[in-house]
């Protein structure tokens, strides 16, 4: 079991990015990636076969294709493809996490998820080069993986629900006066520290909304028509 400790370690070096646009009916690949890469699918009905396997990817999907794995793209047969992509390599030295080789491909998210709009800013901070920019870009990274990573335990369910308890008990005993969860990290890696634990709350408490929703739903009697 992880823990994630020491994600601050984790580094990245970055290779290809930007925007792409397919034509309806175009394809990519198949090919042999010699690095990571993240591609969020932004319009289109697409189909991605990795290692031989095809996966629906519509628009919401993000994936993650690691070094030495054959992909490829069919995109939407009747209107345009559009997607983000960013290709990196990883130092996970010092890092408590999952072995590379047991992460997700794919994830597929609503329109108010935060991994496909951290890459967005990702390949934004990527392409602008502004002051910090690489520090900038590196705390991005993180989240985004740590995010895409998620399984979706809480405090109350799931194999890991130990673990995610002691982890809010954590954030909840550093938080500041002020709110402010950033712990005694400096200046740049206080506000993403900050997002991180904001994140690992906010999802905490949606997950514990959704499962209490469904557990309303499912057991509460159906209304009686006498009432309607």
């Amino acid at each position: 079991m992880s823990s994630y400790r020491g994600w601050e370690r984790v580094r990245f070096t970055w290779g290809g990015h930007g925007l792409a646009v397919y034509p309806a009916g175009a394809t990519f690949g198949p090919r042999t990636i010699g690095d990571y890469e993240f591609v969020w699918i932004v319009d289109g009905e697409v189909v991605w076969t990795v290692e031989g396997v095809e996966h629906a990817a519509p628009p919401g999907t993000v994936t993650l294709v690691r070094p030495g794995m054959r992909d490829g793209y069919r995109w939407d047969q009747r209107r345009d493809s559009r997607h983000g992509f960013v290709h990196f390599s990883v130092d996970l030295a010092g890092a408590d996490c999952p072995p590379s080789a047991s992460w997700p491909l794919l994830r597929r998210y609503g329109g108010d998820s935060v991994v496909p709009t951290l890459l967005r800013h990702l390949l934004r901070v990527i392409e602008e080069r502004g002051p910090c920019w690489d520090e900038l870009a590196q705390g991005a990274a993180r989240q985004a993986l740590l995010a895409f990573l998620a399984a979706g335990h809480t405090h109350r369910n799931g194999e890991h629900r130990k673990t995610v308890n002691a982890g809010l008990d954590y954030l909840l005993a550093v938080q500041a006066a002020d709110g402010n969860l950033g712990g005694d990290a400096a200046v740049y890696e206080s506000m993403y520290c900050h997002g991180m634990a904001a994140i690992a709350l906010a999802e905490e408490e949606t997950a514990m909304f959704q499962l209490c929703h469904r557990t309303w739903v499912l057991t509460r009697s159906p209304p009686s028509t006498s009432a309607l």
